[in-house]
């Protein structure tokens, strides 16, 4: 199979507004060039607004080789973002990510809602923040290197786009 998700195994069958696309510990996952590390994390504090916590790892093949802490980066930007969380409301997501393998390339997609005065508004819409892992020859580095922004079609959810990743 050409195209694979990666976390399509740890998908909920089910989204609440507490529930997280990435289960809670680690997952370690088999990609071309070697083994990617999701770690998820809960932080809690027993209402709604509890979220969760990924970053990523990878270790290159090859024996000698060290696991690499995996940072977003955004072009012209000094800033490293090595954490994505979680967010949502008492009844639904509002930002959630999910991986997936296209051809030789991994993306990375954030799905994030946006809103004028709240979530709860008609006028929501969902921004997908796209990234493709890549290694930094002359640094030695591996990242996740955003290559766009653009938003999801008309009546996308947070938990609509994950489910739709993992079918595809």
């Amino acid at each position: 199979m050409n195209r694979w998700i990666l976390s399509s195994v740890l998908l909920l069958a089910s989204f609440s507004a507490n529930s997280q696309h990435f289960a809670t510990g680690y997952t370690e996952l088999q990609i071309p060039s070697g083994i990617v590390r999701i770690n998820s994390g809960r932080v809690g504090s027993f209402n709604a607004h509890e979220f969760y916590v990924y970053s990523f790892q990878l270790k290159p093949d090859g024996a000698e080789q060290q696991w690499n802490q995996v940072p977003l980066v955004v072009q012209d930007d000094p800033e490293l973002e090595f954490m994505i969380t979680t967010g949502a409301t008492a009844d639904f997501a509002t930002r959630d990510a999910t991986i997936r393998q296209e051809g030789d390339g991994v993306l990375l997609t954030i799905a994030q809602m946006r809103f004028e005065d709240t979530p709860y508004d008609e006028n929501t819409w969902i921004e997908l923040h796209r990234y493709r892992l890549r290694h930094l020859e002359d640094d030695n580095r591996w990242v996740f290197e955003q290559i766009g922004i653009e938003r999801a079609p008309p009546g996308t959810t947070v938990e609509s786009y994950i489910r739709s990743e993992s079918k595809s």
